[in-house]
């Protein structure tokens, strides 16, 4: 299992121009919750998180079609097969697509040492960074304010979990970017993969379709 490096080590990614990690930053600018109301956006604070030291606990995320946040019934599904293998405790986990933060949460969650949160929409940031905060999780998470694809190479961990929009179409490129033994994907319909990987499960849940693939290349993109 690959480890994390020092903590100094996490700002070595790309980003677009402009961006910022927003994570540490809350005194300095509006709450966000308080802009969009005033912008007419509806916020939704209906899920949690399903277990863990933080079971129970709300997240909070916007409302709108920007992004789609994890049903807990999925969640539940997700992270009860990868507790049973015990490859959570202690892993450095990428969060891309994140939205509000939701499956990257949960993985902290259930014993994950550190999360990389990728997500470039404002509003979405927004929400997760107060979620990082209201959870005191700020401190084992980083938020990259970046296109996926710019930065997946550039993120090395045990674990990454990717739930795009549902007509995204990218999955091989997104595989041959990542670096990471294991890739749990969720996608609007079931997805294949390159030959360097192998899908282990997949299984539909409504209108969600989960696939945990493994590597079978044992080297990672470089």
């Amino acid at each position: 299992m690959r480890r994390c490096g020092e903590e100094g080590e996490w700002g070595e990614v790309a980003r677009s121009p402009g961006d910022t990690d927003l994570v540490g930053q809350g005194a300095s600018r509006k709450c966000w919750a308080a802009e969009l109301r005033s912008r007419g956006s509806r916020i939704v604070c209906e899920m949690r998180v399903v277990a863990g030291e933080l079971g129970g606990r709300k997240i909070v995320a916007p409302e709108g079609t920007n992004t789609r946040p994890t049903t807990d019934r999925v969640r539940e599904a997700i992270f009860n097969s990868l507790g049973s293998s015990g490859i959570l405790e202690s892993a450095l986990v990428v969060d891309l697509f994140a939205g509000s933060g939701a499956v990257g949460i949960e993985a902290l969650s259930r014993g994950a040492e550190r999360c990389v949160f990728v997500e470039r929409d404002r509003n979405a940031r927004y929400a997760l960074e107060d979620n990082l905060e209201a959870l005191n999780l700020a401190d084992r998470s980083k938020v990259i304010s970046s296109d996926v694809m710019a930065v997946a190479s550039s993120l090395d961990c045990d674990i990454v979990f990717a739930d795009p929009p549902y007509d995204f179409d990218a999955w091989d490129r997104l595989l041959g970017l990542v670096r990471a033994d294991l890739f749990v994907a969720e996608s609007g319909r079931p997805i294949t993969c390159p030959a360097e990987w192998a899908i282990t499960r997949q299984k539909k849940y409504g209108r969600t379709v989960v696939t945990f693939l493994e590597r079978s290349d044992p080297n990672p993109p470089q």
